[in-house]
């Protein structure tokens, strides 16, 4: 939904400035409104990194994986490219993994 993407978007924004806490609320409410809103789940998963959490930021990977598996043959239009520029390249590889 848009809120949700507004709220991703906002999270992102908040992440690339260091501000952790106001990213996470950002993105918590993005995945309150949308549980499987890739910009949201890929600004969680490298807050969580970047707090140690490698866990938990593997499992939301894994998600994103498989939520993008099911959308290959969809409109992605929820993923913009904005919102994987702020990871960097090895991140987005780690991530971003389609089978060939």
């Amino acid at each position: 939904t848009y809120r949700a993407q507004t709220h991703a978007q906002c999270g992102l924004i908040c992440l690339e400035m260091g501000d952790l806490q106001t990213a996470r609320i950002y993105f918590e409410k993005a995945l309150c409104i949308d549980k499987e809103n890739i910009p949201a789940m890929l600004g969680m998963a490298k807050l969580l990194a970047n707090r140690g959490n490698t866990q938990e930021s593997s499992k939301l990977c894994k998600d994103v994986r498989t939520r993008l598996d099911l959308l290959k043959n969809e409109d992605i239009v929820g993923l913009s490219p904005w919102s994987l520029n702020l990871l960097s390249k090895d991140e987005t590889l780690k991530i971003v993994q389609f089978s060939q």
